[in-house]
């Protein structure tokens, strides 16, 4: 058994009084055999007596009855992660590499798109599992790959930020992209079923799937429609769910209704149009909004319950730059950038 433990001790100002308040504090928990403070470490260390079991519970609250913080300070561990359903670095991996920051005791993460992959520092009492909770809950897939210790990293950060992913084409081949939004509960099972059924289709190259954005981005052939493939595919085992391609051409204005289009800046996938879809679908005068980040536009239709339609467009150019994007606005018949 080891009979140390390692406190990091908050709010003492000097080792002479401080740093001898808390000492005291802790020599005198029952089972300690003996304990020394550092100020300029900002802890302590305490050993225990062999005959005693430890209680490192009663080493905090002595500290903190002396006027100090205390917690226990665990060993790290580097654990490895394989991350599937990322789309982009920026959006993707940016919101994996939060999830995994907000489990507790990890102590820092970082991310790679091109590889796939995640490497955390985290405290030797975490659950691993709590790691993978965290990815699945913001709509990724996750498994442990092998933990070791510091002195070898699975991530090359200089790779991960300049490798890019590229879709297997023949030699001068064109693809094309377009951006599915998909209707319907969707789980993880159903959305690799989806994958499968889409990527087989004739025409149709590669499908990334974003769990958490509810989208695909297919990278397909020119000739291939995506509108009427959407309509006429027949998905088996994926009951109430529906393609629908985002296509912002359609509707025009109407008697009660404005159609305003902006160009959008910054998207780098799905989960990134999907992000500034649901901030303009919040706004009071909106009606309906579809953002594609294969075409990089929006497209708006509001309502009169705002006022001037001047005042309205400055406000959603405002939502889009609050995310991080960049809006303008932009013609029916302008092309995406």
């Amino acid at each position: 058994m080891d009979l140390t433990t390692r406190l990091e001790i908050e709010g003492m100002m000097c080792q002479a009084s401080c740093g001898a308040t808390v000492e005291s504090a802790l020599n005198d928990v029952i089972g300690v055999e003996s304990a020394e403070a550092s100020y300029a470490r900002s802890e302590a260390i305490v050993k225990w007596r062999s005959d005693t079991l430890k209680n490192e519970n009663l080493l905090v609250d002595a500290v903190e009855a002396v006027g100090f913080g205390a917690s226990i300070k665990f060993g790290t561990r580097i654990l490895k992660l394989s991350i599937q359903g990322m789309m982009c670095q920026a959006s993707c991996g940016t919101t994996v590499r939060s999830a995994l920051l907000g489990v507790k005791g990890c102590r820092s993460a970082q991310v790679s798109y091109p590889l796939g992959c995640a490497e955390v520092e985290i405290d030797e009492n975490v659950n691993e599992n709590d790691l993978v909770q965290a990815v699945e809950a913001v709509g990724f897939d996750a498994a442990v790959l092998y933990t070791n210790d510091k002195n070898i990293s699975l991530l090359d950060t200089t790779q991960a930020a300049t490798t890019p992913i590229a879709t297997m084409t023949t030699k001068n081949e064109m693809l094309a992209k377009s951006e599915v939004a998909v209707r319907g509960t969707l789980t993880r099972q159903v959305a690799q079923s989806i994958k499968t059924q889409v990527e087989a289709c004739r025409g149709v190259r590669r499908c990334d799937m974003s769990l958490g954005a509810a989208r695909m981005i297919l990278s397909h052939e020119p000739s291939c429609n995506v509108a009427t493939l959407c309509r006429t595919l027949q998905l088996r085992g994926c009951e109430n769910i529906s393609l629908q391609m985002i296509d912002d051409d359609d509707d025009d204005d109407d008697d009660n209704q404005k159609v305003i289009y902006l160009g959008v800046e910054g998207m780098s996938c799905a989960a990134c149009s999907s992000k500034v879809e649901r901030a303009l679908k919040k706004l009071e005068f909106v009606d309906e909004a579809a953002v594609s980040s294969t075409t990089h536009r929006a497209k708006v239709i509001m309502n009169e319950s705002l006022g001037s339609k001047e005042e309205s467009e400055k406000i959603l150019i405002d939502t889009i730059h609050s995310l991080g994007f960049k809006g303008w606005l932009q013609k029916k018949n302008a092309k995406g950038m």
